[in-house]
């Protein structure tokens, strides 16, 4: 296996952090010499001597690739010890995000990094296995039926419907330890779990197994030793990743460095529903699932084992065969037919206030006459009339603009040649208030189809109608308001 840049890069950061002699032991200690004979520059004096080195390195080479990975072991092993000395948890502290980084790295070109050594991922695969032959094959959910009891209570008992899988998938569960019943709910949880066939780890468990367990060992094991981490969102998880607080804070750093790298390695998940109190800002807009819904149960275990939900189709080899319409030649002397001809405004006066023989208010029913002109049989259209919003009583009723209001109707049966059509009626209303502004309104009909567009405006006075108590009918432009 090899060895690849970026890997080079993310190591070449770090020792270029150390001591020029602590730099020159790390290779020289492991039989790597500088054999390039250029003066260091008086900038950058350490990441030039690594570059060095690595200049020396035949990266095809199996015993140099073998001795660079183990100069890799010793810098993690370095930082290691600095991690320790300087205090794990702590909130300054620079060294845990880089084990972790180096750690993830390795895991992405194939390498496992343990106990001072690295070696490759199959052959630490194969000794985990032959440390665990006695592993049982666990039952694991593949149906759709719900879990009888809801996520935010679950106990030590539930099971779901499960069928077998031979390699059940390492989950490690990671919280924030809000309080005595919050942990129990997590602890239930990964119970559940297990119950379910997924080989389910946290915390409390694995301090159990041992009597001084090693904390960063622990963590750094849980992104890069799991298949799968679930991440549990809660409000005081939300507090301490936003400050960068401890142990959470440690672990988010690397969740949010990694979670692009790795898309299909984290889940998020919720006991308490979702919303902005629980979701950290760097993974605002990443699904969560709502364990507080049993359905949700199910959707946890398809990614669980990376399953899909739907089976679609393969892509077939043919795509439609379309018709391509052709244009008709261009004439600028033929301007285009309107579809439909707006044949007039029609309007009923209604309700009429008067007062020392002048107008009050007055209101209007009114609809529009539409004729069929395009010599085709249209398959439905769509009206828009506009007028202004003081018109009407309460513009909030339409779709308005501030200044104009407009309905929009939709009619789906068929227009034959020369056929009428009318719109749906309005009611407008004018009163003492609005009648000059009224006198210079306009109201603007546009009627669309498949096959173009009619537009007309009608000036508000020559089309509103006013009545006079001895039934007279005379239009706005001739009518007295006080």
């Amino acid at each position: 296996m090899k060895i690849s840049n970026r890997l080079k890069s993310k190591f070449e950061d770090i020792l270029a952090q150390f001591t020029k002699r602590e730099i020159s032991n790390f290779f020289e200690d492991n039989d790597i010499e500088n054999v390039i004979e250029e003066a260091l520059p008086d900038g950058g004096v350490r990441r030039a001597l690594v570059k060095q080195y690595y200049k020396s390195i035949d990266w095809n080479n199996p015993t140099d690739v073998k001795n660079v990975l183990q100069v890799f072991a010793d810098i993690i092993a370095a930082r290691e010890k600095h991690n320790q000395d300087y205090g794990f948890g702590a909130i300054d502290n620079p060294y845990t995000e880089q084990i972790e980084l180096l750690i993830i790295n390795l895991r992405k070109d194939g390498w496992v990094y343990e106990n001072g050594t690295i070696t490759p991922i199959e052959v630490h695969t194969q000794q985990e296995q032959e440390v665990n032959l006695n592993v049982s094959n666990n039952p694991v959910v593949t149906t759709t039926e719900a879990a009888t009891n809801a996520t935010t209570n679950i106990s030590a008992d539930s099971e779901a419907p499960s069928v077998t899988k031979t390699s059940p998938p390492k989950v490690f569960v990671t919280y924030s330890w809000d309080g005595p019943e919050h942990e129990k709910k997590v602890v239930d949880f990964t119970n559940f779990l297990r119950k379910n066939g997924f080989n389910a780890e946290l915390d409390k468990k694995l301090i159990q197994e041992q009597s001084a367990i090693n904390f960063g060992k622990m963590m750094h094991q849980a992104f890069t030793d799991y298949d799968k981490v679930i991440i549990v969102l809660s409000i005081d998880y939300k507090k301490k990743a936003d400050q960068f607080m401890g142990g959470v804070g440690n672990e988010y750093t690397i969740f949010i460095n990694d979670i692009n790298d790795s898309p299909k390695k984290y889940i998020l998940v919720s006991f308490e529903g979702l919303s902005d109190n629980i979701t950290p800002i760097g993974i605002k807009g990443r699904e969560i699932v709502d364990l507080s819904k049993v359905e949700k149960q199910q959707d946890l275990f398809y990614k669980l084992l990376d399953q899909p939900v739907y089976e679609f189709a393969e892509v077939a080899p043919c795509l439609p065969v379309l018709e391509t319409r052709k244009l008709a030649e261009f004439s600028p002397s033929t301007p285009p037919k309107e579809p439909f001809e707006i044949v007039k405004f029609l309007a009923t006066s209604g309700n009429a206030n008067i007062s020392a023989s002048k107008y009050d208010s007055v209101e209007n029913e009114c609809f529009i006459e539409l004729r069929n002109t395009s010599g085709k049989t249209i398959d439905g259209f769509s009206v828009e009339i506009k007028f202004p919003c003081y018109l009407v009583e309460n513009p909030y009723e339409f779709t308005h603009d501030g200044e104009n209001c407009t309905i929009m109707t939709d009619s789906s049966s068929k227009v034959y040649p020369d056929q009428k059509r009318y719109t749906d009626k309005f009611i407008i209303k004018v009163t003492s208030r609005n009648y000059h502004k009224a006198l210079n309104s306009v109201i603007k009909a546009s009627i669309y189809s498949e096959i173009g567009t009619s537009t007309k405006e009608f000036n508000l006075k020559d089309v509103f109608i006013t009545g006079k108590p001895h039934g007279e009918i005379e239009y706005l432009a001739d009518a007295e308001f006080n």
